[in-house]
């Protein structure tokens, strides 16, 4: 901002590269000049200059990044945290951790769950469905589904019935097979 404050904002799944790319040349001339505060503006602003019809993808991740950032220094301006800005209902709120990257084998997969419920985490979302669909000329959508129903069942195994598990896909899959 004019008065130095810097907010940070972060994204994912995406190319990195394309999204600093988007964000340095087309969003932040946008972005520059208006309001920090007025954070519902300047969103505004930017996912209609940059998705005029709805559509997603990495225009989407720049204005999310931006968007972030702006609840970052509002929070900073005032001097509350951002869960304060969004209405502080709550003192806690669950936590989760993701983990479950295809490359780990599934006796890995199960160290990494073991490790961490013994260091208290009691909620983990596994990574499903990796580069299943840019794969689909590799493995089939019911390969990548059996694949994962394995992994996924022998983490259950491993940490009991008492940790709550969620799967997250990552947008890698076609609607029959998440649904599936």
């Amino acid at each position: 901002t004019a008065n130095g404050l810097i907010g940070h904002g972060i994204t994912a799944i995406v190319d990195p590269l394309s999204v600093a790319n988007l964000t340095n040349q087309a969003v932040a001339p946008l972005a520059t000049g208006e309001n920090a505060l007025n954070h519902e503006a300047v969103w505004a602003k930017l996912y209609w200059a940059l998705t005029p019809r709805g559509q997603t993808g990495i225009a989407t991740h720049a204005v999310s990044l931006i968007d972030t950032a702006l609840w970052d220094i509002k929070g900073k301006a005032l001097g509350v945290p951002i869960a304060t800005l969004l209405g502080g209902a709550r003192k806690e709120v669950p936590l989760y951790v993701t983990f479950g990257p295809a490359f780990l084998a599934r006796d890995e997969l199960v160290a990494v769950a073991n490790a961490m419920v013994a260091q208290g985490f009691r909620h983990l979302k596994m990574v499903v469905a990796s580069g299943a669909l840019p794969g689909r000329d590799t493995r089939s959508m019911l390969q990548v589904v059996e694949q994962d129903t394995a992994r996924v069942r022998a983490v259950r195994e491993a940490v009991g019935d008492s940790i709550e598990l969620y799967v997250d896909g990552n947008c890698s899959l076609d609607y029959p097979t998440a649904e599936r």
